[in-house]
C-alpha cells in the first residue's frame, strides 16, 4: 500500500484507476450534501478520505487527497477548453481527446499544460463537470442543474421536496388536471369558495409536478452518471489481477530514470493484454529497458 504525507513520506502514486476511485467518493459526498459555498465540510472530507483509502487499498492522507482534486479541477479547466475548439474531438466512451498531430502540435506550443490530453484518456472529466459547473456529461452537456437563489444545494432542495410529497401522501401527476367548476351562479357564494378552492389545487398540482419533474430528471442524470462511472471502471482489470492495468500504471510510475512521455506511451501500449503480462513478469532492474525496446518498433509510431 502506498503510504505518505507531506511531511518527508513517499509521494502518492495516483493514476486513472485511483482518480475515478477518488472521484466516486467526492461526488458521493455532494450529493450527500456535505458540503458548503467553500468547500467540503470535515464529515465530508474524512468521509472521502475514508471511502477512497478502503477502496484503494491506498493509506493516503488527507493533504495528498485535497491536493489531488485541485489538481483535477485544474485539469478540468484545462480539458474543458479543449471541447469548445474547431479541430478536436472528444471520444465519450475512451474518453480521449482526438486531434490530428499538426492541430495538437500548434495548440500546444501556448498551451503546454495540455500535453497530457494527447495520448491519455481523463476519465473524470464528467466527474469535475458536476463538481465544477454541476452539470452531468457524455462527450457533450445533457442536463444541467443551476442553483435557484434560495437553494443552497439542489441536490438537499430536491430531497427535500421528494420526503415533503410522500409525507403529505400526494401522488405525482403525469400531467395538469383541468378544473372543474359547478354548474352554478358565477356570483353565488358557494361557486366563489369553488373556484378558489380549484385554483388553490390547481397550483398545488403544478408545484407537485415541478417537484416530481426535478426529482425525475436529478434522478435520471446521476443514474447516467453511475452508469458511466461503471463502464469505465470495467476498462480496468479487478485489483486482484496481477496483470491489471492499474497495477501495470502504478508500477510503472515507481520505474528509475522513465520519462513522462514514455508513460504516456506504455499507457497506449498497455492497452495490449500480452504487452501488460510481459512487463509485470519481467525482473523490475529489467522492465524499463524492454518498455523502451517495445515503444521503439515501428508499430508504436
Amino acid at each position: 500500500m502506498s503510504k505518505g504525507t507531506t511531511s518527508g513520506k513517499a509521494r502518492a502514486n495516483w493514476n486513472d484507476n485511483l482518480d475515478v476511485i477518488f472521484s466516486d467518493a467526492v461526488v458521493k459526498e455532494t450529493l450527500d450534501g456535505n458540503v458548503t459555498q467553500n468547500g467540503f465540510t470535515k464529515v465530508g472530507w474524512n468521509n472521502i478520505l475514508k471511502d477512497f483509502n478502503e477502496q484503494s487499498q491506498c493509506d493516503y492522507n488527507m493533504d495528498q487527497v485535497r491536493n489531488r482534486l485541485n489538481n483535477l479541477k485544474s485539469k478540468y479547466k484545462v480539458a474543458k477548453a479543449l471541447t469548445v475548439l474547431s479541430g478536436f474531438g472528444w471520444d465519450p466512451t475512451t474518453c480521449v481527446f482526438t486531434a490530428s498531430s499538426a492541430v495538437w502540435d500548434e495548440y500546444l506550443k501556448a498551451h503546454p499544460d495540455a500535453k497530457c490530453f494527447k495520448k491519455s484518456p481523463f476519465l473524470v472529466y464528467d466527474h469535475m463537470a458536476f463538481l465544477c459547473d454541476g452539470k452531468v456529461t457524455e462527450g457533450k452537456f445533457r442536463k444541467s442543474y443551476h442553483r435557484q437563489p434560495n437553494q443552497e444545494r439542489v441536490s438537499i432542495d430536491i430531497l427535500e421536496d421528494t420526503q415533503e410529497i410522500r409525507a403529505n401522501g400526494e401522488s405525482l401527476p403525469l400531467q395538469d388536471e383541468p378544473v372543474i367548476q359547478r354548474e352554478e351562479s358565477v356570483h353565488s357564494p358557494d361557486n366563489e369558495r369553488s373556484v378558489t378552492k380549484d385554483a388553490n389545487k390547481g397550483r398545488e398540482t403544478t408545484n407537485a409536478k415541478r417537484k416530481a419533474s426535478n426529482i425525475s430528471e436529478l434522478s435520471e442524470a446521476v443514474t447516467e452518471l453511475v452508469e458511466a462511472h461503471r463502464f469505465r471502471a470495467s476498462y480496468f482489470q479487478s485489483v486482484d489481477d496481477p496483470y491489471g492495468l492499474n497495477k501495470c500504471i502504478t508500477t510503472l510510475e515507481k520505474l528509475e530514470g522513465i520519462e513522462e512521455e514514455e508513460i504516456y506511451d506504455a499507457i497506449e501500449l498497455f492497452e495490449k493484454p500480452h504487452a501488460r503480462e510481459a512487463f509485470m513478469s519481467l525482473k523490475p532492474h529489467r522492465r524499463l529497458n524492454w518498455l523502451r525496446r517495445e515503444l521503439s518498433r515501428p508499430t508504436m509510431v
